[in-house]
């Protein structure tokens, strides 16, 4: 929360093919976490239903900075999925530490920029209406599938997609 307090005061500065770039980076760096996670490259045995000592300090760390990541716009799920599979954690306690972490760090990113009067309504409307769709969608059908097959899909469709299609916007617009 406290890293989504402090960043939208920077991120309303930042120019646009900044903020891509932070975004590709982000999108990236989840995909390579999650496919070394996968291919056995960082042990994370995913079984621990608790952090402690330096793991829970690395994962606050890195909390904060995805809670101002959040503010530019890269999601921080994957990111926080990533962090949560490397540090050992088991797989079912992943959705909730992802969903308590982007509920608190949006709502308090969202006060700010509310007052900073930098927001689209529009597109504060269309995001609250797809995205309880998005949570409707996954309770009834993302937790049937294998975790491993979606944490599959979320590595090639999700990040590395959008990280593509992301840099291929950049090189045409320079």
């Amino acid at each position: 929360m406290l890293g989504a307090y402090i960043s939208p005061r920077l991120v309303v500065k930042l120019a646009v093919p900044t903020i891509q770039k932070f975004v590709t980076a982000g999108l990236v760096l989840a995909a390579l976490l999650i496919l070394a996670n996968k291919l056995n490259w960082i042990s994370a045995t995913g079984t621990a239903n608790a952090l402690t000592s330096w793991k829970l300090m690395v994962t606050a760390g890195l909390l904060f900075i995805y809670g101002g990541l959040n503010n530019i716009g890269i999601g921080s799920y994957a990111l926080t999925m990533a962090t949560v599979y490397t540090m050992g954690l088991t797989p079912v306690a992943a959705f909730p530490i992802m969903m308590g972490a982007a509920t608190c760090s949006i709502s308090t990113s969202s006060i700010q920029f509310v007052k900073l009067g930098t927001y689209s309504r529009k597109i504060t409307l269309f995001a609250g209406i797809f995205g309880v769709l998005g949570v409707l969608t996954a309770v009834f059908f993302v937790k049937n599938l294998d975790t491993s097959c979606l944490q599959w899909l979320v590595i090639i469709y999700v990040l590395l997609y959008s990280a593509l299609s992301m840099a291929a916007s950049l090189r045409q617009a320079a």
